[in-house]
């Protein structure tokens, strides 16, 4: 059944894996120096997520475009937030993991691309 399926969200222009990095020396996940959430990171030591649809719908055993969900990881969901931190010249959004209560910031629509 697909909500018991892992998947992986791969960076388009990097290639490289979202996930969680684990520190073995602290027993812990590395956490933001910003906000100390759980710190999302490209190829990290966990990298498959499971995913829960929004709405009790029937959705027939898969995805599809324009479908919301929630993503979790190790127990946490991943959530995108207005803080934004600089390196160089760049800014970037941050984007954490939480075990707080959901929100709209917790919730992520889904878009298909083809791989031509």
């Amino acid at each position: 059944m697909y909500n018991k399926t892992s998947i992986q969200l791969r960076h388009i222009k990097s290639g490289s894996v979202l996930g969680l990095y684990y520190d073995y020396n602290y027993y812990a996940y590395c956490k933001s120096p910003i906000t100390e959430h759980t710190e999302v990171c490209c190829n990290g030591s966990e990298d498959l997520w499971k995913f829960k649809h929004i709405k009790l719908e029937n959705h027939q055993g898969y995805l599809k475009s324009n479908d919301i969900i929630n993503l979790s990881i190790a127990k946490s969901f991943l959530r995108s937030h207005d803080v934004q931190f600089t390196i160089g010249n760049d800014t970037f959004q941050e984007v954490v993991c939480h075990s707080e209560r959901l929100g709209g910031n917790d919730e992520w629509r889904i878009e298909l691309i083809s791989q031509d």
